[in-house]
């Protein structure tokens, strides 16, 4: 691209050259052309068509800068105007500076509507002060900030947005700030009908699962009944305990997963919380032909044995009772389980049981809904356990042997 600075190569080059020419020997010129020799003129003229192709040829690269800087301005705007997310520009004052078409779209507005308008305006009222912190904390920092809230507009409900606000320069100016907003509304929804189902499963089904125990309860008083019959209510009322306590562990994890959970640390015998959790699972029909060895320090715990920590009994009864039902699901039938309870400190208990984890879930065991090789796991057990583990300031990892053909998790928790 040519130069057309006043001090650039080319002008300067004819500069020089036309200061030579008032300084030829033999010209005397002085004003009147008249005196120049024919040979001064011919140079003159020589000079003047090279500046005149000179300037012709500047003239010509500065049209096809000028093109070329329409062509990028419009494939700027292009993208910036129909790109996926919404961009405003704000100024200090908080008022909205420059508008993409994406953005006017979730504002349910025009261009023109927002241009010098309060960006809050366009905010629905209760989430106007996370516009301001994210503003403050934006120039106290200078860190992009991140949040949630809600547009408004007249003729519609509010749509949730996420907004990224960062510092942005407009025309110069460096107190101009840039909101990047993108569309969230879907995801909130399904966050809400999640909280709807939890809030069904949680509470609706509390009363009829109650119901089921207290029935087999007074039904079992019964003398006339048979001892099948006395079994069968014992099974029911046992499944009506397991559903409710399923119930209030999903409740309680959901609160973990939240932040909400209200941990209530105290001393807990943690031997004592396995006895019950082992015998709970003995008496469940579908574990009938499996066996679970319950270990202190290697050998079978002695009546007066404990192991004291610091914990909460519900978070530690449900993780040893999901981690102890996930390893008698997997291991094969009529073989033995063993749980190992170490005393060093705090305390290691290790869940030992035949038959290895999949290679494709190894990685993922604890995570999130990964199971596989069960007709009714949604695999939130083992994920669960580690969120509960995780909350009492614990540890727990998995390790599985194809040489041994067995799999060992173990807990550690502080004393």
């Amino acid at each position: 691209m040519g130069s057309f600075d006043s001090d650039s190569e080319p002008l300067t080059t004819l500069r020089r050259k036309a200061e030579s020419l008032t300084k030829l020997e033999g010209s005397n010129y002085n004003g009147d052309l008249e005196i120049l020799s024919p040979q001064t003129v011919r140079k003159i003229l020589h000079e003047l068509h090279v500046h005149q192709l000179e300037l012709e040829m500047q003239n010509e690269e500065l049209h096809r800068t000028r093109e070329a800087l329409e062509t990028s301005y419009e494939k700027y705007y292009d993208l910036y105007d129909n790109a996926p997310a919404g961009y405003v520009t704000i100024d200090e004052d908080g008022n909205v500076l420059e508008v993409n078409a994406t953005a006017a779209e979730l504002f349910r507005s025009g261009n023109a509507a927002l241009l010098k308008q309060p960006l809050t305006s366009f905010i629905h009222p209760e989430d106007q002060d996370i516009l301001y912190l994210q503003r403050r904390k934006l120039r106290e920092t200078g860190s992009p900030q991140t949040s949630e809230l809600r547009l408004i507009s007249r003729n519609a409900s509010p749509l949730w947005v996420s907004m990224q606000l960062c510092n942005a320069l407009h025309d110069g100016r460096d107190h101009a700030s840039r909101a990047v907003l993108s569309d969230i509304s879907e995801r909130k929804l399904s966050e809400r009908l999640k909280e709807d189902v939890e809030r069904i499963l949680f509470h609706d089904l509390r009363t009829p699962a109650t119901a089921a125990i207290q029935l087999a309860s007074l039904l079992a008083l019964n003398p006339c009944l048979s001892e099948q019959d006395r079994s069968l209510l014992s099974e029911l009322e046992n499944s009506g305990r397991m559903m409710l306590d399923t119930l209030n562990h999903s409740l309680n994890l959901y609160k973990i997963e939240a932040g909400q959970y209200d941990c209530s640390i105290g001393d807990v015998d943690t031997l004592d919380i396995l006895k019950e959790v082992c015998s709970k699972l003995s008496r469940m029909s579908r574990f009938a032909r499996m066996h679970v060895r319950l270990q202190m320090n290697g050998s079978p715990p002695s009546e007066d044995a404990s192991c004291f920590i610091k914990g909460e009994p519900f978070l530690l009864s449900m993780a040893f009772m999901n981690l102890l039902q996930n390893a008698l699901e997997a291991s094969p039938p009529e073989k033995t389980v063993t749980v190992n309870l170490r005393v060093n400190g705090g305390c290691q208990i290790e869940i030992r049981n035949f038959g290895v984890v999949p290679a494709d879930i190894r990685d993922r065991f604890f995570e999130k809904f990964v199971t596989a090789g069960k007709k009714s796991g949604i695999g939130i057990g083992t994920y669960s356990a580690w969120k509960m583990i995780e909350l009492l300031k614990g540890s727990i990892d998995m390790h599985t042997s194809d040489e041994k053909n067995e799999t060992v998790v173990t807990i550690r928790l502080p004393g």
